[in-house]
């Protein structure tokens, strides 16, 4: 379900429709994540605005990425343009993180996805926690809005 969300700033990025993942599905094994991947492949969009946030044991990071024809365009963290930063974060697209959560599978202790199902579905949250013997270590992801231009 989408309904419309503020704008970032005046130089930012857009309002973007938030994503209400309260409907997502939980993926269990990396066959049913695949799937879902081949289906975004197959009907998702080119164009797009994602806004995600990180989730780990560092300041508080929301990405707004503008994505056309599969290729980040234009990116923003909290606010701030970062493409052209020489220390800029690594800017995702629903492309990435399915790789995030496929490598996951394979590398992670312990992995969360939760995919909003449609004829395009939409990871809507990616979790990792790579080592269960260290701490601090495990990251997530979560899409706070999606919308096609």
């Amino acid at each position: 379900m989408l309904s419309a969300c503020d704008t970032v700033g005046s130089d930012g990025p857009p309002s973007i429709a938030t994503v209400d993942a309260s409907l997502a599905l939980e993926v269990d094994t990396a066959d049913n994540l695949a799937s879902f991947q081949a289906a975004w492949d197959t009907a998702g969009p080119e164009d797009y605005w994602l806004r995600y946030e990180v989730i780990c044991f560092c300041a508080p990071q929301v990405v707004d990425v503008r994505v056309e024809g599969g290729q980040v365009l234009e990116a923003w963290q909290n606010g701030e343009p970062v493409l052209d930063h020489p220390i800029s974060l690594v800017v995702l697209t629903v492309n990435s993180l399915y790789t995030i959560a496929a490598n996951g599978f394979l590398e992670a202790d312990a992995v969360t996805v939760r995919v909003l199902e449609a004829d395009a579905p939409l990871p809507v949250s990616v979790f990792l926690d790579y080592a269960f013997e260290i701490a601090d270590e495990e990251i997530g992801y979560r899409i706070l809005g999606f919308e096609t231009d």
